[in-house]
Formats: structure tokens, C-alpha cells, sequence
């Protein structure tokens, strides 16, 4: 049965899970769309190790109105006369000075439940949280169109024309498992072996010298000590192994482009490539011989050694 905009009954609708939600009243969604975001809210959970929190989803009508009138007041003009301007029982309201426009009563997703507004870093453009927003909350049904729109990067409205987990569990701990699903024990020592640490045989196992490796990585990256590759310790490994990939890319192509410079520069006994190679083989006491790998990507990235081999070839050019 279709509903009016606002005047869904509340035993037609879903409520999410308490600890995202931060109203005293009731967090409510459509049935589909609190199913999605228990998987969301899981799976972010799962990513970056905190609450995905959400300070507004249903609105009955009484509360849109509410909203609606605490940030516009009524023009004497019949026309609109600015993009924020509202027409609502007839008459033409605009924006109060310094307040967020909101939809007029009965035209906001927010009534029909599709919409939430959700904050844990997702509200900062240009944050990891907003990114993977963008990209996995949209495959979960969570799309950004009407919120990049009117200038809102907390604002999401779902549709299941974009939901590829339809179905799936919608428990935290089964939506858990699913997020990390593809990320086995196997991964996990393959990501602490190349980070330098010593998981012992890259089986799938485990075993004590894997959970040792992870209390180690734990330790030096200032999480909590438990041995458990849970999800803030995978989120960090996976954040170091992105480090790692730029600056293994980087190095890759620098004997590219010293060879390159060699030959351009007619030093056919590869002076260049070879200095340069001296000098970038420092790179490990210039930035702390004393710590694992792991935490030498805390000051180190792609862009220091594309520096330092720009340096390196300036000095043995000037020499």
C-alpha cells in the first residue's frame, strides 16, 4: 500500500539499529532501507572500527513541518525570488539567514522514508569516510545525487535499483563476517609479511606465531593488544598496504627513468641510474633503520622518493 508523503504509519517501517542513531526518537526507515543500512552500517563499521552514525532519517509531516519553520519564514512576494525560496500552503517562504535549506513539508525523501543523513566522517568532502561512501554505500543502494545536488555531503537517499546485497543478512555480526569476506587468515599474513612482520607460513592457519605477528603489528601502530585481526586492525593493515603498493610502484619506475636519463644524458655506463641508486639505498637509516616497515610508511610515501630521486639526479647532474 502506498502511503502520503510524511503519514507513513510506523508499523509499516523498520527501525535501525540504536547505536547509529542520535535522536531520542524513534530511528525508522522503510522496511528495504533499514535492511540496507544494518548492512551498511556493518560494513563501515567493519572498514574503519566506529559506529556509522545518522542524526535523521523518517520524518513524519508534523516534524518536516516543525523543521520547515523553525529556518523559513513567509515572503510578501507570490514568486520565488531566490533558488532556496520554498512554496508551501500556498504561499512563498525563503531561507532564513545562515540556516540549511530543508524540501517544503510532504516533498522531502526524508517522508518517505528513503533518506538519512549521515555523519561519522561521511559529512566531510574528501575524507576516506565520504569516499568509500561514494563507492560502497552506493553498491548498498546509498546514493549522493540529491545531496551533491543541494550541497550536502552527509545527505543519502537509498534506491534499490543500486542495492547489490538485497537478501544478504542484516545482522551486524553476519553482515561483519560478509564485509571481510575474501579477507581470510591467508590474507592477513601475507599483508604482515610484507609489512615485515613474521606470521610464520603463509597457510591460512594461523596459529600462535600469526597472532603473535598481529599483536606485534598492533603494538607499533598503537592499537589495542589482542592478537585478533579484528576490524580496525584490518583496516589499518589495509591503509599500510596501500602506503606500501605507491611507494613499491614508485621504486619500480625509477629504473625506468634514471635509464632513460642515462641514455639522454649520453652516459652510456649508467652513472645516473647507479648514483641514484646509492643515494635512494639510504632511504632506510634517513627514516628510521630501527623501525619495522610497517611504521617507516608513517613518514615515507611515493611522493618523498619521487623528491629524493629528483634531488638524486640533480646533484650527479651538477657534479
Amino acid at each position: 500500500m502506498a502511503y502520503a508523503n510524511g503519514r507513513i504509519p510506523t508499523s509499516a517501517l523498520a527501525s535501525i539499529p540504536a547505536r547509529n542513531f542520535s535522536h531520542p526518537y524513534p530511528g525508522l526507515l522503510r522496511a528495504d532501507a533499514a535492511a540496507s543500512f544494518h548492512r551498511l552500517a556493518a560494513a563501515f563499521e567493519a572498514k574503519f572500527g566506529k559506529p556509522l552514525r545518522t542524526i535523521s532519517v523518517y520524518r513524519p509531516i508534523e516534524r518536516q513541518v516543525e523543521i520547515f519553520l523553525e529556518r523559513y519564514t513567509p515572503r510578501r512576494s507570490p514568486v520565488r525570488l531566490a533558488k532556496t525560496d520554498r512554496a508551501y500552503a500556498g504561499r512563498i517562504y525563503r531561507l532564513a539567514p545562515g540556516r540549511a535549506p530543508v524540501a517544503a513539508p510532504g516533498r522531502s525523501n526524508h517522508g518517505l522514508a528513503l533518506a538519512a543523513d549521515i555523519y561519522s566522517g561521511v559529512e566531510k568532502v574528501g575524507s576516506r569516510e565520504h569516499k568509500w561512501m561514494n563507492t560502497v554505500g552506493l553498491e548498498h543502494g546509498w546514493t549522493w545525487t540529491e545531496g551533491r545536488r543541494i550541497g550536502e555531503a552527509w545527505h543519502r537517499v537509498y534506491d534499490p535499483r543500486y542495492d547489490r546485497h538485497k537478501g544478504e543478512p542484516i545482522t551486524a555480526r553476519a553482515t561483519v563476517q560478509a564485509a571481510r569476506a575474501g579477507m581470510g587468515t591467508r590474507d592477513v599474513q601475507a599483508m604482515l609479511a610484507d609489512l615485515g612482520y613474521d606470521p610464520g607460513p603463509i597457510d591460512g592457519k594461523g596459529g600462535e606465531r600469526t597472532r603473535a605477528a598481529v599483536r606485534a603489528y598492533q603494538t607499533e601502530a598503537g592499537l589495542t593488544v589482542d592478537g585478533i585481526a579484528g576490524p580496525t586492525t584490518l583496516s589499518h593493515l589495509e591503509d599500510d598496504m596501500a602506503k606500501l603498493d605507491d611507494i613499491t610502484k614508485t621504486l619500480a619506475r625509477h629504473s625506468q627513468i634514471l635509464e632513460a636519463l642515462d641514455k639522454r644524458t649520453g652516459a652510456e655506463d649508467g652513472r645516473i641510474k647507479q648514483a641514484a641508486d646509492r643515494i635512494l639505498g639510504i632511504l632506510p637509516q634517513r627514516y628510521g633503520a630501527d623501525k619495522k616497515p610497517a611504521r617507516v610508511l608513517d613518514t615515507l610515501d611515493g611522493d618523498t622518493i619521487r623528491a629524493d630521486i629528483r634531488d638524486a639526479v640533480r646533484q650527479i647532474k651538477g657534479a
